[in-house]
């Protein structure tokens, strides 16, 4: 019998539908694994750095197989950060319930809370990059700053509880009159870029804030996707930069307001302290930012393995 520990917030989550929340269903969520011949240990976060530090007590315990957590982004977070901090790493399970949920969209982890329990059963291991933040801090997907990255921090929960991801296009839209450029240079693996800048993006992610799509993303090579984009000399110069970022396609070519490019490591300095976003959470205020790539180092069961080996298990019939 294996040993699964469960982290979940119980405060993510549409409240306006109690009937479809990881606490409405955490009989089921038990009882599809426990049939599984998991044997299964259950925790509610309880406040922030909860699940980070619950991660890296279960992980260098050495007492489990697997960890599972549920809630938003940023308690996939935490718990990622609590598990790659620890002396031993274990494979994670994820049920997003959050309001946006741009990683589990992303690498394919299906929807409806029993199926993402269920999915976990089969244990197939998706292998990604992680990103590294001045040594210190992790982010799964992205590291941002600048327009519109400050609204997923900022939206109040209890209307991204009621009305999901609408939350973030309300509030991204009171932002649009706080538009701000920095002074910033940009070292990369190929070079370096300096200018005014009003957004940056680094990312391994094929969405980014339920507001940006990106397209021909490689979740395992090593190199993350930095889109950059310049300051404007003009409205409707920032209503095209907008639509070109919209439709984005990974290119790593320079246009006339965005720069793209691949790398595995930058180092971002600034003539001010800027607001950093890391996977939907404030992330500091800073001047000087050293961000490292770390290749294939995360597992997480999905739906879709990118490994060759995959686990063959007898599952007992659920239906």
């Amino acid at each position: 019998m294996k040993k699964l520990y469960f982290i979940y917030n119980p405060y993510s989550g549409r409240s306006a539908n109690t009937k479809n929340t990881v606490s409405s269903k955490l009989h089921n969520i038990v009882d599809i694994w426990t049939k599984c011949d998991y044997e299964v240990t259950v925790k509610p976060i309880q406040r922030p750095n909860d699940a980070y530090e619950t991660a890296l007590r279960v992980c260098n315990s050495n007492e489990y197989d697997l960890i599972v957590c549920s809630g938003g982004d940023g308690t996939l977070n935490e718990t990622v950060h609590g598990v790659m901090s620890s002396n031993n790493v274990l494979p994670i399970g994820y049920i997003p319930s959050g309001s946006t949920n741009d990683f589990a969209k992303s690498i394919g982890i299906p929807k409806g809370i029993e199926n993402c329990a269920r999915n976990i059963t089969y244990e197939n291991r998706f292998i990604t990059d992680y990103g590294v933040f001045n040594d210190n801090q992790i982010f799964t997907y992205v590291c941002a700053f600048g327009m519109f990255t400050e609204v997923t921090y900022e939206t109040p929960q209890q209307r991204k509880n009621y009305i999901g991801h609408s939350a973030y296009i309300m509030e991204a839209i009171k932002h649009l009159g706080k538009i701000k450029s920095y002074s910033m240079e940009f070292q990369y693996d190929g070079g370096t870029l300096s200018g005014e800048y009003i957004l940056g993006m680094i990312a391994n992610s094929k969405s980014v804030g339920g507001m940006f799509t990106l397209k021909n993303v490689s979740f395992d090579d090593g190199l993350f996707e930095v889109i950059l984009v310049k300051k404007p000399q003009s409205l409707l110069h920032l209503q095209n930069g907008l639509i070109e970022l919209i439709n984005f396609n990974s290119n790593s070519e320079h246009s006339e307001i965005i720069q793209s490019f691949k790398t595995s490591h930058l180092l971002v300095k600034s003539t001010e302290p800027i607001k950093w976003n890391l996977d939907g959470e404030f992330g500091g205020m800073l001047t000087d930012v050293n961000i490292q790539n770390k290749n294939k180092a995360l597992t997480i069961l999905t739906k879709k393995s990118n490994t060759i080996e995959r686990k063959n298990r007898s599952k007992k019939s659920l239906t």
